[in-house]
């Protein structure tokens, strides 16, 4: 590697590469010999993190305390989301009242639910600020 730095310094030029730079390389060459591919990809699997950050709000995740924590809290939100496409599909093929009122329950209980997170963080944020304060 010497060979392709530069004389100028007394050491020669100083080349860093990153632990994943070999992974980042692979996924380059895959991208770029299956260009179709890709955009398909990001037409199917980034829509719906889309949807979930922008439209929905979740643009972090609400545990900060590890990841196992942080990984249920995203299965949460996925749950979610794939209960809601598959009602929106569902409802648009005519399905019947009682089914929809069902769908619609667990909507409302999904919905309550990250409300009382939202009181429950913000419970805890408080708490902690009396501890530290008095």
């Amino acid at each position: 590697m010497r060979s392709r730095g530069t004389a100028s310094a007394a050491n020669g030029k100083l080349i860093e590469r990153n632990v994943f730079s070999e992974a980042f390389e692979t996924n380059r060459a895959n991208i770029a010999a299956e260009p179709l591919l890709y955009k398909r990809r990001q037409a199917i699997v980034e829509h719906p993190f889309g949807t979930i950050k922008r439209q929905w709000g979740f643009d972090h995740v609400l545990s900060k305390n590890g990841r196992k924590r942080a990984s249920a809290d995203v299965g949460l939100i996925f749950i979610a989301y794939n209960l809601r496409r598959t009602w929106n599909i569902l409802k648009d093929n005519g399905l019947n009242a009682a089914f929809l009122a069902d769908i619609r329950a667990a909507r409302a209980f999904f919905n309550a639910f990250r409300a009382s997170m939202g009181r429950l963080l913000n419970f805890i944020e408080i708490s902690a600020v009396r501890l530290t304060f008095g």
